[in-house]
C-alpha cells in the first residue's frame, strides 16, 4: 500500500498519509500505544509511518501454472489482510505486527539522536517494553494466525491425483532494505504408478502427510501400523482414483470438497483402524471432530493400498450395523433412500423430522446433520516443526 492518499484528515486538509494513519493507529491502539503516538509532531509521526516494513507477500515459483496462481493468490492475500490475533487492547492483524509494531520495536531499541523532540522521547519510551512484551507474548500466536491464513487456500488447490502444493514462510530485505515476509507457492507433481488389484491394473496415488508449508513428505505407514511384528520396512501409502472418486462423490458438500483430499492425508497419517473387511483394514476418515466414514485400506507386499471409501451409512460400517439392528435398513434400503452420501443430511427435509434424527442419532449418525454448518479446512498439523523452522528464519 502507497504513502500517499487523496483523503482528508478530521479538519478537512488532504492527509497524504491517511490509509497509513489509520493502520497504525489501528496496530499501536491494540497494544495501548496510540495515544503516546498521537502526542508527537506531525512531521515526527509522518517520518515514522513512511519507514513502515513491507507487507507480507506472495510470490509464486516457476512451477506454478498460472491458472493456479490466478486461484490461490486472491484467497491468500484476502485472509492475509484479515488474519488477527486478540492483543492487550483490541484486535491486532498480522500485517500490521511485522510491518508496524517490528518497526517500531526495532528503532525503540536504537540510541536516539540527541536532538530528538521530548515527545518522541516519550512515545518510544514507553513503547519499548510494551513492543517487546508483545514480540514475546503474540509470535507465537501471530505465526500460528499466518500459517492458518496461507494453509486452506493452498490445500484447497492442492489434489493428490493432480498438482500439489506448498507455501513456506521466508524472510528477505526489500531492495528499499526493509524487512518483509513471503510466502512462496511451490507446485509439486504426483507421484502415481499403476498397481494390479483383483485382476485390473489401477491407477493410484502417492499420499503425503498433512502439512504443506514446508517440502512435501511422502507418507509410509510403518509395521505396527499395518499389522506386522516390530522390524518389518515401511510401505508407501497409495489411494486408488476410484477411492477419491467415491470420498468425491459421497461427501457433496461445498464447505468440505476443497479439503476432502487433504482430510484424507490426515486419516491415513493418523491411521485409526477401526474393524476390518475380511483381510482390508477399515479406517476412520474424520472431517475436524465428525466421524465421516472409511477408507477400505489393503497390505499389499510393497505398498498400502487404498482401495475405496465407504459413507458412514454404507454396508460394511459399524453404523450400517447399527441401522439394520435399530430400523431394519438393509444395504438396499439406505441405497434406495438415498442415505448413501452427506446429501441426504444436509440438503434434505430428513433434518427437520426430530424423530427420525433421533433415531439416526442412536445409530450414530445423528452429527451428520451438523456438518453443513461449519468451515471444514483442515488446520496446519504437524505444527511445532514449522514453528521452530519459522522462528529460526525470524530471529
Amino acid at each position: 500500500m502507497g504513502a500517499r492518499s487523496n483523503k482528508r484528515d478530521r479538519k478537512g486538509h488532504v492527509d497524504p498519509f491517511y490509509d497509513r494513519r489509520v493502520r497504525f493507529r489501528a496496530a499501536l491502539g491494540a497494544v495501548g500505544l496510540w495515544d503516546a503516538f498521537a502526542a508527537m509532531p506531525r512531521l515526527a509521526q509522518e517520518q515514522l509511518m513512511q519507514r513502515k516494513f513491507a507487507d507480507p507477500v506472495v510470490e509464486f515459483d516457476a512451477s506454478v501454472p498460472e491458472e493456479d496462481a490466478t486461484a490461490i493468490r486472491p484467497a491468500i492475500e484476502a485472509r492475509l489482510r484479515e488474519a488477527a490475533v486478540d492483543a492487550t487492547a483490541g484486535s491486532l492483524k498480522v500485517r500490521d505486527y511485522y510491518a508496524i509494531l517490528t518497526l517500531c520495536r526495532l528503532l525503540a531499541e536504537q540510541p536516539l539522536n540527541p536532538r530528538t523532540p521530548d515527545e518522541v522521547r516519550r512515545f518510544f519510551a514507553q513503547a519499548l517494553p510494551v513492543l517487546q512484551e508483545v514480540e514475546r507474548t503474540q509470535h507465537l500466536p501471530i505465526a500460528r494466525a499466518m500459517f492458518e491464513a496461507v494453509h486452506a487456500p493452498v490445500v484447497g488447490r492442492s489434489r493428490l491425483d493432480g498438482r500439489l502444493f506448498t507455501a513456506p514462510l521466508e524472510f528477505r530485505t526489500t531492495p528499499a532494505g526493509k524487512r518483509q515476509v513471503r510466502i512462496v507457492v511451490r507446485a509439486t507433481d504426483p507421484q502415481m504408478r499403476y498397481v494390479t488389484l483383483d485382476g485390473e491394473r489401477r491407477p493410484m496415488y502417492r499420499v503425503t502427510t498433512a502439512s504443506p508449508h514446508d517440502h512435501l513428505q511422502w507418507l509410509s505407514w510403518t509395521a505396527e501400523q499395518f499389522g506386522k511384528s516390530p522390524g518389518a520396512p515401511e510401505r508407501p501409502v497409495y489411494v486408488q482414483s476410484h477411492a477419491l472418486r467415491a470420498l468425491q462423490q459421497r461427501a457433496n458438500l461445498p464447505a468440505i470438497a476443497p479439503y476432502l483430499h487433504a482430510w484424507l492425508c490426515h486419516a491415513m497419517e493418523e491411521a485409526k483402524v477401526i474393524d476390518r473387511i475380511g483381510d482390508d483394514l477399515l479406517v476412520e476418515l474424520r472431517v475436524d471432530k465428525y466421524r465421516f466414514g472409511y477408507f477400505v485400506v489393503s497390505v499389499l507386499p510393497d505398498l498400502i493400498a487404498v482401495r475405496t471409501f465407504l459413507f458412514l451409512t454404507m454396508e460394511g460400517t459399524p453404523e450400517a450395523r447399527n441401522l439394520r439392528r435399530e430400523l431394519n435398513l438393509s444395504r438396499r434400503d439406505v441405497d434406495w433412500l438415498g442415505l448413501d452420501n452427506l446429501n441426504a443430511f444436509t440438503q434434505t427435509d430428513l433434518r427437520n423430522d426430530q424423530e427420525l434424527r433421533r433415531m439416526l442419532k442412536r445409530c450414530g449418525c445423528g452429527h451428520l446433520f451438523k456438518m453443513d454448518e461449519e468451515h471444514f479446512s483442515p488446520e496446519p498439523k504437524p505444527f511445532a516443526t514449522e514453528m521452530r523452522k519459522y522462528l529460526r528464519l525470524a530471529a
